[in-house]
């Protein structure tokens, strides 16, 4: 027995929700990096450009030094201030680095463009299914549902497969 164009549609139901939910996941996580390493990235660079003007041995370590407690304890303070300025520097340049070649707001907009898409046929297909369109409409339709699948999986970024496990994937 084949199985009609509506039976085609309701089988393809699953794997457009699970691609579609994976997207906007990997969509949500790729938003969130982006910020934190941003955010961080913001307050690393504000650190030091702050305290690269600081003079640790004219300005700064005349009020320090003048604590007897701070004194006692923090005595090394000018010696190893220029080598943590120094070593906030390099990580600021290795956040940027990663941050400009990991292009997560890019990856971001790419799995946003393929949830959408996704869930535009999903929609399709449960609209079909609700006996709005006749058998023959549907069949007609199959064609153009397997074209417009076939581009929007082309142009998709790669997805995680614990996602889409965790999303009802149980290829």
């Amino acid at each position: 027995m084949e199985p009609n164009a509506t039976t085609f549609l309701a089988s393809c139901e699953n794997n457009l929700f699970v691609n579609t939910a994976t997207h906007y996941s990997a969509c949500e996580k790729n938003q969130k990096t982006n910020w934190w390493f941003g955010i961080f990235l913001i307050i690393i660079s504000t650190f030091n450009i702050a305290f690269t003007f600081v003079d640790v041995k004219g300005t700064f370590a005349p009020w320090l030094m003048s604590i007897p407690f701070l004194k006692t304890w923090f005595f090394w303070l000018p010696v190893v201030f220029p080598f943590v300025i120094g070593g906030f520097s390099i990580l600021a340049a290795i956040l940027a680095s990663i941050l400009t070649f990991s292009n997560f707001g890019e990856k971001s907009a790419k799995h946003q463009l393929a949830g959408i898409g996704y869930a535009r046929l999903l929609r399709e297909v449960k609209s079909r299914q609700c006996n709005c369109y006749s058998e023959e409409q549907n069949a007609e339709y199959i064609e153009r549902f397997k074209s417009d699948w076939a581009e929007i999986s082309k142009n998709a970024p790669l997805t995680d497969l614990d996602d889409r496990r965790k999303h009802g994937d149980d290829a």
